[in-house]
């Protein structure tokens, strides 16, 4: 079974998140115990931790990565500038040894569709069609939205679903601005029906759409 394991900066966050569960609960009646209270907190902060690594553990099953991904390492979430060249990918694989470094968020845990979108960038990586090295080569906000509707319009049509159409869209909208909204539409909808994408096709849309995003 694949291994899950927290960075101390995600740790951080999680007992942070506990902490303010906490604090703004002991502005309501509390037990005299207030220690007590606590260590009821972090027990149920403990159960949430665990449930996490199952949660992830059951995504990696579902979307048939666990022969390929032996260990994979949870990261807090960083933030990056879209129009940024050299944009940051939201994982890390190392498949000589099978680790991925998972960049997330702790409430991402609660949207399992999120996580789902992520590893769909993992299944097009660890295939032997989709030449990732050159998309990675040539990424920026434009190719990695391309590639990000591509992929949850995928998901949605294996029943493993990350984004949905619309939610897609909003953030389709928001990366290609300077488009004219009808066009705009119209080339997400060619996109998200697509029947199938090559690291090609990423790129070339990607290239194509570059000058529509924000300056």
């Amino acid at each position: 079974m694949t291994s899950v394991h927290f960075t101390a900066h995600f740790e951080a966050l999680l007992q942070m998140k506990a902490y303010q569960e906490f604090f703004f609960s002991s502005l309501l009646p509390l037990d005299d115990d207030l220690d007590a209270e606590w260590g009821s907190l972090m027990e149920r902060y403990r159960e949430k931790a665990a449930h996490y690594c199952h949660l992830l553990q059951e995504i990696l099953k579902e979307m048939r990565l666990t022969a390929q991904v032996k260990k994979v390492v949870i990261d807090a979430e960083y933030r990056v500038s879209a129009t940024d060249s050299e944009l940051l990918l939201p994982e890390s694989f190392d498949p000589e040894i099978g680790e991925l470094k998972l960049f997330l968020s702790p409430e991402s845990f609660e949207n399992p569709p999120t996580i789902r979108h992520e590893l769909g960038h993992l299944q097009d990586r660890v295939s032997h069609a989709f030449d990732y090295e050159k998309l990675r080569r040539l990424y920026n906000a434009a190719v990695n939205e391309v590639w990000n509707v591509f992929i949850d319009s995928r998901l949605e049509r294996e029943k493993t679903p990350g984004l949905t159409q619309e939610e897609r869209w909003h953030y389709f909208s928001l990366t290609f601005p300077r488009m004219p909204p009808t066009q705009r539409r119209s080339y997400f909808e060619t996109l998200w029906n697509s029947a199938s994408y090559t690291h090609e096709e990423v790129i070339f849309h990607g290239e194509a759409l570059k000058e529509y995003t924000e300056l």
